[in-house]
């Protein structure tokens, strides 16, 4: 492992990605100031257009229903301004509270026959999600494009520790096993009075040690660089997450649970490549096989089968912290308990096995 490139190279582009990834985000901040000028000045266009049409309708004759639409319309027009107007001046609490008042209108206006461009719940989560923050005195963040410390781990949370992050690395880690085969170097090890449990014990812990360096290294490379270079808001550890079930979770217990559950999933797939490794000792095959693994429990999860006892699932982290989060802790417990039984087998079936 010291003297492989594959451990250092993985290392590096590790951190080129994540320092990648926040210099973007950097760049598109005032973008997305603009992007949301353009998407509430949508909204107005249609509202006035609307309005002006209820106008023409009320011209001919006195009409209850249409005269309420044009109030609501008329009002729901003014706070589109304003919350337009707070967007460009970057007051987030005035933009947050106006939101609010637009979409409290706009649910209205609705109801009344209007037309606005976002659905009744797309809405109402907002509502929910402002009136949360401004409780919590925290500035809405975008979850894709953020340079706040938590949000924007949970961003490299998502992109890193999911199949394709995780199947990167296993292939790396089941190289180094498989290649010990392959240049006949397991010969000379089986050669040495050194007990086999205790061989496949240390080649264990030494894979773990890799894996856990990368995860160190996402973790604080991604906390570091927001943390130092980044915009944080009060009690940054507070930002609430919207669940599957769209009840809150604070970005701290998001973040502690996605460490858990990811040194829970590296050790059970560390010990499935080296259960594998020590019976398929080609390094093609061997990573075929991985990538059948991994790939058809991703599929089998994808079709319904997402039970606390698949292991499978919390491959992606994100998901598993945000779409079950009644499965903490112990779908950990049940990934080191996988962990435990592969490495008892790989221990056993090769006490006797020839070289």
């Amino acid at each position: 492992m010291i003297r492989t490139k594959g451990v250092p190279i993985l290392l590096l582009l590790t951190v080129l990605f994540i320092s990648g990834l926040f210099m973007r985000n950097v760049i598109q901040q005032d973008a997305l100031q603009t992007k949301k000028i353009e998407k509430f000045t949508k909204y107005r266009s249609n509202v006035i257009g609307q309005y002006q049409t209820d106008r023409e309708a009320l011209k001919k004759g006195p009409n209850a229903e249409i005269e309420a639409r044009f109030e609501v319309g008329g009002l729901l027009f003014d706070q589109l301004e304003k919350l337009i107007k707070a967007i460009e001046d970057k007051k987030w609490k005035k933009e947050l509270k106006s939101e609010i008042e637009v979409y409290q209108s706009a649910i209205h206006f609705k109801e009344l026959e209007g037309s606005f461009l976002l659905n009744d719940n797309d809405m109402q989560k907002a509502i929910k999600q402002n009136e949360e923050l401004l409780k919590r005195g925290l500035p809405k963040e975008d979850l894709d494009y953020s340079i706040q410390t938590t949000v924007f781990m949970k961003k490299i949370i998502s992109l890193l520790f999911n199949t394709a992050g995780i199947m990167i690395v296993l292939l790396v880690l089941a190289t180094l096993i498989t290649k010990e085969f392959e240049d006949h170097n397991m010969q000379l090890v089986y050669s040495l009075p050194i007990a086999r449990n205790k061989l496949i014990g240390i080649k264990f812990f030494s894979l773990l040690i890799v894996g856990l360096v990368w995860l160190s290294t996402i973790l604080l490379i991604s906390y570091a660089l927001p943390t130092l270079f980044g915009i944080n808001v009060g009690e940054i550890f507070t930002y609430p997450l919207f669940t599957k079930e769209e009840n809150f979770l604070d970005s701290g217990e998001y973040i502690i649970q996605a460490i858990i559950y990811s040194i829970s999933f590296i050790g059970f797939s560390i010990a499935t490549i080296l259960f594998l490794s020590f019976f398929i000792r080609n390094s093609i095959v061997n990573s075929l096989v991985i990538l059948i693994i991994f790939c058809g429990g991703l599929l089998v999860t994808n079709s319904g089968f997402n039970s606390i006892w698949n292991p499978f699932p919390y491959q992606n982290i994100d998901l598993a912290v945000l779409n079950t989060p009644d499965y903490y802790p112990f779908g950990a417990i049940v990934l080191i308990g996988f962990m435990i039984l592969l490495l008892l087998l790989t221990i056993l079936s090769n006490r006797k096995r020839g070289i």
